[in-house]
């Protein structure tokens, strides 16, 4: 399970994620959830969430067939992205003998569902695209994006914030405080929250490049927590006292 965000600001795209995955009743949190790929000799960021073992190896076929293709439409890496997929689908039904049987390929899709966020660059214009393994297609996201099991909280905490006018430290900032928050009420997110970026140029993933302002961010927050909730804890108040005064008003 997961918490991906995607955010472009400052004319960057910056990823944050956590990384805990798990399985029946066991669980690790020291998962690699976004891959640095080489389309041509354009850095591509692809960030996996939902079942990891179809996901890992649908960015293996990508990994495989980037190298081969010519980066020349901006479309490109969104549709090798699908037509990854595409092959992940026939490679399972040829490994489990279901070509006669592909009620059981659909359920088994169904049942193991996974997401892939992509983030890249062509001719300096950003873009972010989301994946769902059913049906299929890659679709445009623009300013922000959440997805996994923590996307619809990370969704609406992003929705608050003025993400066109910040600066790339603000983003990626903003980007570790929504993986943070998500990871305080979602039990399947969890592990050291990882968060590279991505220019037109460039790629910042190594721990040397981000961990620092993530681990500032995180101590932040933490020391925050107890001004944080008493803001909260202070606005429901004052919403509850407006409501009250403005129901009262129309029964006159």
């Amino acid at each position: 399970m997961t918490i991906i965000v995607g955010i472009v600001a400052d004319e960057r795209i910056t990823l944050a994620c956590d990384s805990q995955t798990s399985a029946d009743n066991t669980k690790r949190t020291d998962t690699s959830k976004i891959s640095h790929l080489l389309f041509g000799a354009k850095n591509v960021l692809i960030a996996q969430a939902g079942d990891c073992t179809l996901s890992s190896r649908a960015v293996e076929i990508m990994q495989k067939e980037f190298l081969r293709m010519e980066f020349d439409d901006w479309r490109k890496p969104a549709d090798a992205a699908q037509n990854a997929v595409k092959l992940l689908k026939q490679e399972l039904v040829e490994i489990n003998n279901w070509k006669d049987h592909r009620e059981e390929e659909v359920e088994y899709l169904n049942l193991n569902p996974f997401k892939l966020m992509l983030a890249y660059f062509y001719e300096k214009i950003p873009f972010l695209y989301v994946l769902d393994s059913v049906p299929g297609f890659a679709t445009r996201r623009y300013n922000y994006v959440a997805i996994g099991c923590g996307g619809n909280i990370g969704e609406y905490i992003l929705s608050h914030a003025n993400l066109k006018n910040m600066d790339l430290q603000q983003a990626l900032i903003t980007a570790i405080y929504t993986v943070e928050e998500v990871k305080r009420v979602d039990l399947f997110c969890g592990g050291p929250t990882r968060a590279p970026v991505i220019s037109p140029t460039t790629v910042l993933m190594s721990e040397t490049e981000t961990t620092p302002l993530i681990n500032s961010a995180v101590e932040t927050l933490a020391a925050y927590e107890t001004d944080l909730k008493a803001q909260w804890g202070s606005m429901i108040d004052d919403i509850i006292k407006k409501t009250s005064e403005r129901y009262k008003n129309r029964k006159k």
